[in-house]
C-alpha cells in the first residue's frame, strides 16, 4: 500500500499522506524537491488554500512576484485568490523537503477551482463539470461583453465574436477584432 502513496516525479519524490491520516477536506503530502528543481508551476487557486512547511533543506519561495529565502521550519500560508501565486524552488544547493497541506472547501475535493499560471499565461478550470485550459491572453475585458449583452453573438476561440441568431436577442451588427 505504501508504494501507491509514493511516486517518483521529475522534480523528486511525492508522498501522499491523506489516506493514512484520514483527513477530510485536506490533501496532505510531502515533496522532496531535487536540487535545481521545483515541485509545481508558479500558480494560484480560487478554491483551495495551501500551507507549506519546510521540513529540511533550503530554497526559495516565489510569492506574488517576490523571492523569499526558505530554510527548515519556515511556514508559508497561501490563501485563495489570484493575487498570491506561489512556487517553491530548491535553488540554493540543497534538496528541499516540504510538507504541503491543501485545504478544500468540501470533503469530496471536487469544488470548482480556477488555477492561474502567470508564467505560462494559462488558466486551468478544475472540478466537477469543468476541465480545460485557457490561454489567459485570450480573455477579453468585461466591458466587451457588456456592450453586446443584449445582442446575439458567439465568442470564438481567438477572442473575436461573430453575429449569431440566439432566441430572445437581436443579432449583433458587426464582427469584432481582438484587442
Amino acid at each position: 500500500m505504501l508504494e501507491k502513496l509514493i511516486e517518483r516525479q521529475a522534480f523528486g519524490v511525492h508522498s501522499l499522506l491523506s489516506p493514512i491520516l484520514g483527513s477530510g477536506r485536506a490533501n496532505i503530502r510531502v515533496y522532496v524537491i531535487a536540487s535545481g528543481k521545483t515541485s509545481t508551476r508558479y500558480h494560484s487557486h480560487t478554491a483551495k488554500e495551501e500551507l507549506y512547511l519546510v521540513l529540511n533543506g533550503t530554497g526559495t519561495a516565489r510569492i506574488a512576484g517576490h523571492a523569499v529565502p526558505l530554510r527548515e521550519g519556515d511556514l508559508i500560508s497561501k490563501p485563495t485568490g489570484p493575487d498570491l501565486p506561489t512556487q517553491l524552488l530548491a535553488n540554493r544547493g540543497d534538496e528541499l523537503k516540504v510538507l504541503d497541506i491543501e485545504v478544500w472547501p468540501d470533503a469530496e475535493k471536487n469544488s470548482k477551482d480556477l488555477m492561474s499560471f502567470p508564467d505560462h499565461h494559462e488558466l486551468d478550470l478544475v472540478g466537477e463539470g469543468w476541465g480545460g485550459m485557457i490561454p489567459s491572453d485570450s480573455l477579453m475585458p468585461e466591458d466587451d461583453m457588456l456592450q453586446g449583452y443584449e445582442s446575439g453573438y458567439q465568442r470564438r476561440g481567438d477572442g473575436t465574436w461573430g453575429p449569431e441568431d440566439i432566441p430572445g436577442f437581436k443579432k449583433r451588427k458587426s464582427s469584432s477584432t481582438k484587442s
